[in-house]
């Protein structure tokens, strides 16, 4: 069996620097390795503090288009993976960070605070965060002062990848974090994947109504529900269906040919 040895980078950027907005704007976010659901308010806000106080150690992860389709032989499955998102203007793709990408965006625009309290800078000078000066425009001039020189986001680059190896790092990143049949089956790269992460996407609205709570609506709920209906519009004997459900094999298995009579049953539930 070939195993590919991966080459990668680290980088970091201050939170206003020039290059870190430009990698923001250049970034593909693949439905494959990312999250429809957003963090809730609470959560960005935990991020941030914990970025802002030096707490926030995990790396952004991502991997450079052009070194890697210069890794791959031309118009080969993996060359044809990449060279569909530099055609779409990006120069990186995010394995890791979809969310931590964008609190930053709104915390430097100003709509995110941080948490409220006392914070001990370096110099030993304490510096109080409240309501009144809590988002990045309304920081007192100290406070952003110390935010614009010492906050940094931290990356690493992988430059030689294949299409299989984003899976693989994927699934690195996420091991010991329990993920459903639908998330190991979106890392690989096969058709019925790449169907149930449109479905997820065209009825996410619709989708909402019927999961009412923010917990319910992540894309594991709205994604296994899809799943469920290309079963059942494939198999008709409970055995079988609860067999296929509790599956995580990320094969392509006959479901796949009947897309169009479960997009009809998701068309009909929303």
């Amino acid at each position: 069996m070939k195993i590919n040895t991966l080459k990668s980078f680290n980088a970091f950027f201050k939170l206003n620097s020039p290059e870190l907005l430009d990698l923001r704007h250049k970034t593909a976010l693949d439905l494959s390795f990312q999250s429809l659901a957003r963090w809730p308010l609470s959560q960005k806000i935990a991020f941030l503090t914990s970025l802002i106080t030096g707490m926030a150690p995990s790396k952004i992860i991502l991997c450079r288009i052009d070194e890697c389709m210069n890794n791959c032989i031309e118009d080969s499955d993996d060359w044809k993976y990449f060279n569909k998102w530099k055609e779409l203007g990006y120069e990186w793709i995010s394995i890791d960070g979809n969310n931590r990408t964008i609190t930053i965006n709104e915390f430097m625009n100003g709509e995110i605070p941080v948490a409220h309290g006392s914070y001990l800078l370096p110099n030993g000078k304490s510096i109080t965060i409240d309501d009144t000066c809590d988002t990045y425009d309304t920081f007192k001039p100290e406070f952003k002062k110390y935010v614009d020189e010492n906050v940094v986001v931290s990356l690493t680059a992988y430059v030689n990848a294949t299409r299989a190896d984003l899976t693989n790092l994927f699934l690195n990143i996420n091991n010991g974090v329990s993920l459903n049949s639908q998330e190991i089956r979106n890392a690989i790269l096969v058709p019925f994947a790449e169907w149930v992460r449109e479905m997820s996407t065209e009825h996410y609205v619709a989708l909402s109504k019927v999961f009412p709570t923010e917990k319910q609506r992540n894309r594991r709920d709205i994604d296994d529900y899809i799943v469920s209906m290309a079963i059942f519009a494939t198999y008709t004997f409970p055995y079988v269906i609860a067999n296929i459900a509790r599956s995580f094999l990320p094969v392509c298995f006959p479901a796949a040919e009947n897309f169009a009579t479960a997009e009809r049953g998701v068309d009909f539930e929303v």
